[in-house]
């Protein structure tokens, strides 16, 4: 069975629309995520996986490859449809399409976190300030002393430890997320992940020591830029 790295990307971003198109340095933000999971280690392939023509056109033009999805309210429920065109895949790293300081080794990591291919794993890093824990677009994870994540909250709680939009999946797990109905939980902490804890799928936490910053917003767009050479990129 075959492991592949889908990048989940629409313009239709609820905070900065068209983010995934912004310019980094002369690339545009999903061509500086789809060239940082490139040369990941156990990934036999690599996609964008939008409902955007433009996306695609874009991502064929620096040779990527894209699979055009229907609509969806969660990205889980977007990369699940795209599975479902591919041959034979047993497990997937979702890498979201606005983190462009993406690595091949981040996405190993996130992929080690699953056990023989089966379960969840998700890549958190360091709390670093009290602002950062009570902004609620910081996704806060309560994890337990077997490093398994006990709930997933965009709310102000004592955690240690924040989310990343890098999730790996099996196969299995998957079909759970896309064959249960959305919990109420889910929709009041607007993360998917949730979903995967109200259904008892455990997710496995793997501690990033890497510099990451998604881009929501146009102050994290300059932070990236700033931060943009191939020694941050590589967390170094």
């Amino acid at each position: 069975m075959k492991s592949v790295v889908l990048i989940p990307a629409r313009l239709a971003s609820t905070r900065r629309p068209r983010k995934v198109l912004a310019d980094i340095h002369g690339k545009p933000t999903i061509q500086r995520v789809y060239e940082g999971c490139i040369g990941a280690k156990g990934i036999d392939g690599v996609y964008v996986v939008t409902p955007d023509q433009e996306i695609v056109d874009v991502v064929e033009s620096f040779g990527g490859q894209a699979i055009v999805t229907g609509p969806h309210e969660t990205i889980i429920g977007r990369c699940a449809e795209a599975v479902a065109s591919l041959w034979q895949v047993g497990a997937v790293v979702i890498v979201g399409g606005d983190e462009p300081m993406i690595n091949p080794h981040a996405v190993e990591l996130a992929l080690s976190g699953l056990v023989n291919g089966h379960g969840a794993s998700i890549l958190v890093t360091e709390i670093k300030s009290d602002p950062e824990r009570r902004n609620p677009n910081t996704i806060k994870v309560l994890i337990n002393h077997h490093g398994y994540a006990m709930y997933i909250t965009r709310s102000a709680v004592p955690a240690q430890y924040k989310q990343s939009d890098i999730i790996a999946l099996g196969r299995r797990s998957l079909d759970v997320f896309c064959d249960s109905p959305q919990p109420e939980l889910e929709r009041a902490e607007k993360s998917d992940t949730v979903r995967l804890l109200y259904y008892g799928q455990p997710i496995k936490t793997v501690v990033s020591p890497y510099v990451m910053q998604a881009l929501d917003t146009e102050a994290d767009l300059e932070k990236i830029r700033e931060l943009w050479n191939e020694d941050r990129r590589f967390g170094l």
